[in-house]
């Protein structure tokens, strides 16, 4: 999975996706929410559409794609404190919730991470 990321973002290695990903799946096991899946479409739907300070992104720019990397390397736990937060900030607001209408194949710039999302995995592939 994260072959394809790598080709865009320099600093997702194999590591560092697999420690986001669990840290997320025990944070989710552990709060026993039932909407699990829609907090993580949520977040990748905050994520593209709006900034760290929460003001929407311009994703039309003339020399500037806001979904590209950036200098800096961003650590597994910046990520998943990142997503801690929001899980809990939209179990308390009920705005958060992305568009149903929303995909992320929408965007021509996460193609790539919409074809990742549309992998058939089973239980046995954890193992």
């Amino acid at each position: 999975m994260s072959r394809d990321l790598l080709l865009t973002y320099a600093d997702c290695t194999p590591e560092k996706l697999y420690s986001v990903a669990e840290n997320m799946l025990f944070f989710l096991a552990e709060i026993e929410d039932d909407n699990a899946l829609e907090h993580c479409h949520s977040f990748s739907y905050r994520s593209v559409h709006f900034d760290k300070a929460d003001r929407p992104r311009r994703l039309k720019g003339l020399f500037l794609d806001p979904l590209a990397a950036v200098k800096q390397q961003t650590s597994s736990d910046t990520v998943f404190k990142s997503f801690r937060a929001f899980v809990f900030r939209s179990r308390v607001e009920g705005n958060l919730v992305a568009p149903i209408e929303w995909k992320v194949r929408n965007h021509k710039e996460l193609i790539s991470l919409a074809d990742i999302l549309d992998v058939e995995v089973s239980f046995s592939d954890a193992m």
